[in-house]
C-alpha cells in the first residue's frame, strides 16, 4: 500500500511539470551607461532664478526578453517607471526642497529599436509615486533599447530663488517591468 501512494505522488508531480512548459521566463535589466550621479551646481543668481538643465545626462541601456521554457519568444512588452525614494529632496543642513522642482525628460538614444513612439510625451515632474516614462515597448537586449534622461532643476515657474541654499539630494528609482502580453 505504501508503494501505491508513492506512485500516485510521483504521478501528480509529473503531471504538474507539463504546466511549466508554458511558463514565461522574463529577464529584465537596466544598465546605467553614463550619468549615474546627477549634480546641479546652482552657484549664481541667474541659476537661482532660471534654474539649470542637464540635457542627455543619463544614458540607460535596457534589456527585456520574455520567452517560454522552450525558448520561444512571447509577445510581451515592457514599461519603465520612475519615482523618488523620499517625499522631498533633503538638504545636508536640514532644509527640504519639494520634488516638483526636478523635471525629467526621456529621449530615444539610437538603439536598434526606435523607442520614440513608446516614450510618454512631455516632461515628468518627479514625485514619490511611480510614473510611467515608457510603455508597451518591444523586447530587446542592451543594444536594442537605449534612452537618454535629461533633467531640469528650478526652471520655469519653479524658480529656486527664495529657497535656502543647501546640498540637496534625492535617490531616484527606475523600475522595469512587463507591460502586457
Amino acid at each position: 500500500m505504501k508503494y501505491y501512494w508513492m506512485f500516485a505522488l510521483l504521478f501528480i508531480m509529473a503531471s504538474n511539470c507539463d504546466n511549466v512548459v508554458t511558463a514565461q521566463n522574463t529577464h529584465s535589466q537596466i544598465i546605467v551607461e553614463t550619468g549615474g550621479n546627477v549634480q546641479f551646481n546652482i552657484n549664481s543668481l541667474r541659476k537661482y532664478n532660471d534654474g539649470q538643465e542637464l540635457n542627455f545626462w543619463t544614458r540607460l541601456a535596457i534589456s527585456f526578453i520574455d520567452t517560454t521554457d522552450l525558448g520561444v519568444a512571447t509577445t510581451a512588452t515592457w514599461k519603465l517607471q520612475i519615482k523618488a525614494n523620499t517625499s522631498v529632496m533633503a538638504g545636508d543642513y536640514g532644509n527640504d526642497l519639494d520634488l516638483d522642482f526636478l523635471v525629467i525628460n526621456v529621449d530615444n538614444a539610437g538603439g536598434n529599436n526606435d523607442l520614440g513612439g513608446f516614450i510618454i510625451p512631455g516632461e515628468t515632474t518627479l514625485t514619490s509615486d511611480f510614473q510611467t516614462l515608457i510603455e508597451a515597448a518591444p523586447q530587446g537586449d542592451f543594444t536594442d533599447n537605449i534612452i537618454f534622461i535629461s533633467y531640469k532643476l528650478g526652471t520655469g515657474a519653479d524658480a529656486l530663488l527664495g529657497n535656502p541654499s543647501d546640498y540637496y539630494f534625492v535617490d531616484i528609482i527606475f523600475e522595469l517591468s512587463k507591460w502586457a502580453d
